[in-house]
Parts: structure tokens; sequence; C-alpha cells
């Protein structure tokens, strides 16, 4: 499932901040804020990438919780919230982004700031399911650019030739931005996801290396 956020907005019922400053916050949220602005302090598996304009993708660790609560600032945004859930999701307050199985978390960064993140886990050997959520200011160029670089990323691994992604027919920004990525539709899941108490098609896609 992809999300990409509307007009910014503050959801005043959440007691954290994200990773811009955007939102007021206590000290547990200055800590994250800086971790997130700051790629020294963070749990780096890979180097960044160095595509140009500015725009980077890191690999980080998903077992270690300051991981796990910087996906989860971006993923529970007010702004992102409503393109990543679904009804038996839960609220923002209840979400706890998974580190069970295998998985990669990427943040994506423009001139340093964090402006989405990428969650993608292994089906099965070669096969990946990818997830993503940008914030709403982030610019369609750099997304579609932290995109490709973390599919580039992914297919350097042995064990990763094809990802899915799996996105609501309702989600439109989210289907264009992976059909910009190279993403190609190979099928529909039926009535397979309830938001806001309507059923939804699931939009099967890929996209697969040369071998």
């Amino acid at each position: 499932m992809e999300g990409r956020g509307g007009e910014r907005g503050v959801n005043t019922a959440q007691a954290h901040t994200d990773p811009t400053g955007y939102s007021p916050g206590g000290a547990w949220a200055a800590h994250l804020q800086k971790m997130a602005l700051d790629a020294e302090a963070e749990p780096v598996v890979s180097a960044p990438s160095t595509p140009d304009r500015g725009v980077t993708v890191t690999t980080l660790d998903p077992s270690c919780m300051e991981t796990l609560a910087l996906v989860r600032l971006i993923v529970t945004h007010a702004d992102v919230w409503p393109g990543f859930a679904h009804d038996f999701l839960g609220t923002p307050e209840e979400f706890v982004p998974p580190w069970l199985g295998q998985r990669e978390y990427m943040i994506a960064r423009k001139n340093k700031q964090v402006i989405g993140m990428f969650m993608i886990t292994n089906f099965q050997y070669g096969i990946w399911i990818a997830h993503w959520a940008f914030f709403p200011w982030a610019k369609g160029r750099d997304v579609k650019q932290a995109a490709g670089e973390a599919i580039k990323m992914m297919f350097e691994r042995p064990d990763c030739w094809t990802l899915v992604g799996i996105t609501p027919e309702c989600n439109r920004a989210g289907l264009y931005s992976s059909r910009r990525v190279g993403f190609t539709r190979v099928g529909v899941l039926p009535s397979a996801t309830r938001i806001g108490g309507k059923w939804y098609d699931l939009i099967v896609s890929q996209v697969t290396k040369e071998l």
C-alpha cells in the first residue's frame, strides 16, 4: 500500500511530533526529531545512496527501536495516515511498525530532511512486498527518484528479483506513483480491504529486474 498525504494539517490528538519538527512535542519527540535529521544518530545498515538533486535513501536496522520509532512518526503523521491506513489497522496511536520476519526499512531524504520511508517485506524467496509513505510536501520528482533508488538497492540483493505493490483502488495518488516508478498492474483482489466502512478492490502491481 502506498501513502501520500494531502493538505497540511495538525492532528492534535497525536502526542508525538514528526521528523520535520512540524508539530510540538516533549523530550522524547525532540530526541526523535534530532535522530531524523542527523544521519549519524541513526542505526544505519547501508551507506546512503548519492543520486543527483540531493535525494538519498538509507537502509536502517529493522530490529532497532529507533528505526521503528522513526517509521511510526512518518506513517502516523496526520497528513500521511489517511493514505496508508485501512479499517483493520487501528488508530494512529495504536500503530506499531512490524519488526518480526524479514523486512527492510529505508528512509528517504532531500537535502538531509526526511521526506518519506519504504517498508519492504519478504513474501518468499525472490519476491518482496513494497509499501511506502511520503509527506505531502515531498515533490513528485523526488518521490520518483527515491523510489528508483530503493528499487535499485533491493534488486542488488540476490534474494530479490520482484517487488509487488498492493494498493487500494481509491488511493489514486498511490496508484499513480507506483506507475511512475515502473510498477505494472498485474491483477485485482476484489473487495479485499475496507476503508472508512467501505470495501475496495486491491490493485496488485509489480516490477521485476532483468535476470
